[in-house]
């Protein structure tokens, strides 16, 4: 009940911004992992400090280790029963091969009944921005694409935020979300395209919008309604046409029985001996949104986003696809990589190496919607 409250207070203090064009920057909290065991961050002189008492844990070192026991955090091996430990340095920390800017907080959670460590990294808006531009477009992309990217996912981390306001941080660092790859990920380009768009949000009746993106929809993106069951009037079928460079705009998965098999019971979805894989509800657009796969003990039908998360993201590269028997093996032939709802990246590309400007691109992917400066 207290999310539900909250959340009008919230929206109308970024109406209020997004009115008066105000000039205070957001701040983002990336969730960066969760951990069971131990949590080793490096750096250069860094201190370990609890949030709450303002007590120095660790200070001086190279290295920091957090852990969680049943009454709270553990740093360098030590029960403390802190439940938020800061850790920074004078050149920022790393973690997990990434380097992040300013610091670390480490929080106690427990899930399942298993103690386990936070680890949540937060920082200015438009600093976050510049890392996730690096890492979901190459440099060597047309600056007007960036641009559009920038304003997506500026406006995809204000609605998370505004949206989230009781969890401990409002994005994941991932597919899921948007990917971060840390300082090191960082270039020129992006963040060209983050200072030329700052503070710009795309709105539907002055509020942002859900700006989903993805990387390549096959010349069709997605409307909300088929792709995730909701309707936003700003996320139709659009017909895009400039993707057709993407390296993913067709391909072909090879499986065996055995292997979907396997995968189906490793999610606890066990259906036998796969016997075939049936395609029994479209999209508009063609898409699958449900697949039957029937085997030797029972027929299972899910989600086509299910079956896609089950076998990997990375393999069923997306919805649009045909199933056939073919040799022993289950064959998928088809088009575009993601979810297609929103910004097709590709199509980015390809309309800013025709020279259209970032508006346009995104005027094309967000029908409807308005840019406006939030600060």
């Amino acid at each position: 009940m207290r999310s539900r409250r909250a959340l009008p207070v919230l929206t109308a203090v970024l109406l209020g911004a997004l009115h008066s064009g105000a000039r205070a920057e957001e701040e983002i909290r990336m969730a960066v992992a969760r951990v069971n065991g131990l949590v080793s961050v490096s750096g250069t002189d860094l201190a370990a400090e609890d949030i709450v008492t303002g007590d120095v844990l660790a200070q001086g070192k190279r290295v920091i280790t957090v852990g969680a026991d049943d009454a709270g955090l553990t740093v360098m091996g030590k029960p403390t029963r802190a439940r938020r430990v800061i850790i920074g340095g004078k050149e920022g920390v790393a973690y997990g091969g990434r380097l992040f800017r300013g610091r670390l907080e480490a929080l106690f959670q427990k899930v399942r009944g298993r103690s386990q460590v936070l680890l949540v990294h937060p920082l200015p808006l438009e600093t976050y921005l510049v890392g996730i531009v690096s890492g979901e477009l190459p440099p060597s992309w047309p600056l007007e694409a960036m641009k559009a990217q920038a304003v997506a996912a500026r406006t995809y981390a204000v609605y998370q935020k505004f949206h989230a306001p009781d969890r401990p941080y409002h994005m994941e660092s991932g597919v899921l979300d948007q990917v971060y790859g840390g300082v090191q990920r960082e270039n020129a380009t992006a963040r060209a395209a983050v200072a030329a768009t700052t503070g710009q949000v795309l709105t539907w009746r002055r509020r942002p919008i859900r700006a989903y993106f993805h990387a390549c929809c096959g010349d069709t993106t997605e409307s909300a309604e088929d792709g995730w069951g909701t309707t936003e009037p700003y996320l139709k079928v659009v017909a895009c046409g400039f993707c057709k460079d993407c390296g993913r705009y067709t391909w072909t998965l090879k499986l065996t029985p055995t292997e979907l098999g396997d995968a189906l019971r490793e999610a606890r979805l066990d259906v036998g001996a796969v016997q075939d894989v049936t395609v029994p509800r479209r999209t508009r657009t063609g898409r699958a949104a449900m697949v039957a796969v029937a085997g030797s003990a029972r027929t299972r039908t899910m989600h086509a986003e299910d079956l896609r998360r089950i076998l990997g993201y990375d393999r069923l590269r997306s919805r649009m696809f045909t199933v056939k028997r073919e040799g022993g093996n289950l064959v998928f032939d088809g088009k575009g990589s993601g979810h297609a709802v929103g910004l097709c990246q590709w199509g980015a590309r390809g309309m800013g190496q025709q020279g259209m400007d970032y508006r346009t691109i995104l005027g094309r992917y967000y029908s409807g919607a308005r840019i406006m400066r939030m600060y």
